[in-house]
């Protein structure tokens, strides 16, 4: 059944399966605002929540305090879920840090290391292109790569993206595993099949 109420009751039994069977029984021109009204309790109630490492997922632990390191910014919690799965099934251990608006992403940047950043355009207190021009002026994350996760395909807004310094542009599928197997190719890719520059001269 297609309705607020049923996406909502799924995503408190923290099981992201359901949350994606029950979006996908709506029309696709409804899936949009239902995704933006859920909550982030999945991630913030199932798993600790926070804008810190992941510790576990349920009963099976993913990640321990190592590289690589994943930042994601991004503000709608059904979208953050995803990410979260798709990252979960790369079959290697990463640190995330997962950041809500553009002005936490920001102070984060100012002090974090990172191997790749996943980063949405429309986010609240500060867009993604501008934290995407800091990003590149920054020394100390100007080579890591950084690549648009958007809802948006607009040509204009792509080459924008392009020409501010994104290494990727990924739009944002509203089959939820379609967007499961975009995000974890392109974490594949920038993680583990490109050859990253060295910092040995």
């Amino acid at each position: 059944m297609c309705s607020a109420r049923s996406l909502e009751e799924a995503n408190e039994s923290c099981d992201l399966a359901l949350v994606s069977s029950r979006l996908m029984e709506c029309p696709a021109n409804a899936r949009q605002p239902l995704r933006s009204g859920l909550k982030h309790n999945l991630w913030d109630f199932c798993y600790g929540g926070g804008n810190s490492d992941w510790g576990h997922m349920g009963k099976n632990k993913i990640l321990v305090d190592q590289k690589p390191t994943i930042i994601v910014v991004e503000d709608t919690a059904l979208d953050e879920q995803l990410t979260l799965a798709a990252i979960g099934g790369l079959g290697f251990e990463v640190t995330v840090v997962v950041a809500r608006d553009g002005e936490e992403a920001l102070k984060f940047f100012r002090g974090a290391q990172a191997d790749l950043i996943l980063l949405d355009i429309k986010l609240p207190k500060l867009n993604g292109l501008s934290l995407l021009e800091w990003i590149r002026t920054n020394p100390r994350l100007g080579t890591v790569p950084v690549v648009i996760v958007s809802n948006s395909d607009e040509p204009g807004e792509v080459r924008l993206a392009y020409e501010r310094g994104a290494s990727g542009y990924v739009f944002k599928p509203t089959d939820p595993d379609a967007y499961l197997r975009q995000i974890k190719a392109a974490c594949l890719f920038w993680l583990r099949a490109r050859l990253a520059p060295s910092s040995k001269v």
